[in-house]
């Protein structure tokens, strides 16, 4: 897995399979994205943040794996 962080870019694109792992840290808990085979995950980086002053927000993030 990767530790919690925020992605310095403007987009990262995952493009998903069915095992999952993704969790983002919302309401001061980590949430599991549920996994959707052949769907895409968009997450705001750090840059999109500060092009769109602040409109959209990076998130912080991780993968677990079991």
């Amino acid at each position: 897995g990767t530790g919690p962080h925020c992605d310095p870019t403007s987009l990262t694109i995952l493009h998903q399979d069915s095992v999952g792992g993704l969790q983002v840290f919302v309401d001061d808990e980590w949430r599991s994205i549920s996994p959707n085979a052949g769907a895409f995950v968009v997450n705001i980086g750090d840059t999109f943040m500060a092009l769109s002053n602040g409109r959209y927000k990076s998130c912080l993030h991780r993968a677990v794996v079991n």
